[in-house]
This record gives C-alpha cells, sequence and structure tokens, in this order.
C-alpha cells in the first residue's frame, strides 16, 4: 500500500520527466530550421582567398593600412592578373586599418 507522499513523489517525478521531455524536444526541433543564408562574398574577398591562400595564410584586412597592402599586393600579387589584383587591392583597402 502507497502513502499518500509516495504518490505525490510519483506524480511529482513523473511531471518533471514530461517537462523535460517537451524541453528536449523543442530543442531538437528548432535545430531543424532551415539555416540562415548567408551574405555573398565580396567578390575581392572571393579572389583574396583564392589566390593568396595558395602561398600563405590569410591574414585579416584590419592587420595592415591601405598603404601596406598596396605594397604587399605589387609585390605578392604575381600569380593574379592585373584585374585581380585590383579586386584584391580594393576589398584589402575598404577594409583596412586606418592609418595612424
Amino acid at each position: 500500500m502507497r502513502t499518500s507522499s509516495t504518490k505525490n513523489g510519483i506524480s511529482f517525478l513523473c511531471l518533471m520527466m514530461s517537462s523535460v521531455g517537451v524541453w528536449l524536444l523543442y530543442v531538437l526541433l528548432s535545430g531543424c530550421s532551415a539555416p540562415a543564408e548567408r551574405p555573398p562574398l565580396d567578390p575581392g574577398q572571393a579572389l583574396y582567398s583564392a589566390k593568396c591562400a595558395s602561398c600563405h595564410r590569410l591574414l585579416p584586412a584590419q592587420d595592415y593600412t591601405a598603404d601596406v597592402w598596396q605594397e604587399y599586393v605589387v609585390k605578392y600579387g604575381k600569380q593574379a592578373t592585373e584585374q585581380q589584383r585590383q579586386e584584391i587591392l580594393r576589398y584589402l583597402q575598404q577594409n583596412a586599418r586606418p592609418a595612424q
């Protein structure tokens, strides 16, 4: 014979388990939504990734000023066409660290 406190304990346990189950179901289903679309890469950024990463790790554009990026693209951008170098340089200079 069960006492009322045992019945209350079992009822509470069942309630907690069902609450956890509902929460878990919500968490799992909320991850099923379609991923947010990423904005397209800037054409210069795409070229920078494609052309420059073949020789070295990519540096964030904010690491250098526009003048320094100009020097680097001229010095190291020989595998890119002139049009590609201009597009890469445009991207890097637009996102460069401000000159001091």
